[in-house]
This record gives C-alpha cells, sequence and structure tokens, in this order.
C-alpha cells in the first residue's frame, strides 16, 4: 500500500494512509488483526452479530467512535480531519488506529 500512496502524492492526488492495529481477543484471534477487522469500528457497529465471536468482548467505544467520525468526515468533506493528517512525498504521514491513536511519520 505504501507504493500507491507515494505514487499518488507524487502526482499530487490527495492521499491518506492509515494502519489498524488494535488486536482481537476472540478465542482463536487472540493477538491477531486479522483481515477486516477495521470494519466494524469503521462503521460503528461493535454490537453486530458475530462481532463479538471475531473481535472478543467489549471492543474499545472509544476507538470505534474516533474511526467512525474520521471516516464519515472523509465521505462527508473529502477529509478526514486534522487528526489524520494527508500523506505526502515529505511527511509520509500514516494514521495508526489502536487503543491509543496515533499518527507515524516515516519522512
Amino acid at each position: 500500500m505504501t507504493e500507491i500512496a507515494e505514487a499518488r502524492a507524487r502526482a499530487g492526488r490527495p492521499t491518506w494512509l492509515y494502519r489498524f492495529d488494535w488486536e482481537a481477543t476472540a478465542p482463536g484471534y487472540e493477538g491477531l488483526a486479522h483481515h477486516c477487522v477495521d470494519l466494524p469500528f469503521a462503521f460503528d457497529l461493535l454490537d453486530a452479530p458475530g462481532v463479538t465471536e471475531a473481535l472478543g468482548e467489549h471492543p474499545p467505544q472509544a476507538l470505534a467512535d474516533a474511526v467512525h467520525a474520521a471516516w464519515v468526515r472523509f465521505v462527508r468533506d473529502l477529509d478526514p480531519g486534522p487528526s489524520w493528517p494527508r500523506y505526502t512525498a515529505a511527511t509520509r504521514a500514516t494514521r495508526i488506529w489502536a487503543a491509543e491513536p496515533t499518527v507515524a511519520h516515516d519522512g
């Protein structure tokens, strides 16, 4: 994904990059950040059927609130907001969604 973000940034295209670091705690998934684990957070569906079985008991609602708000703002405004800076060739900013969300700069 980094190569795509770099190519878009070089072309002057608005680009945002993220990494989802929250680990599931459900039996069989402990310590894993498996494919699509971010979707219940992004759509604020932590109470949807099957989510507890995949993510474990009590996934952090605060993380779902933050991810969901950023996605909604991106859809509405084409910008997820200041807590998720644009990826550029100079900053290489990546939003890290985790229990304590941060931004990593690899520039």
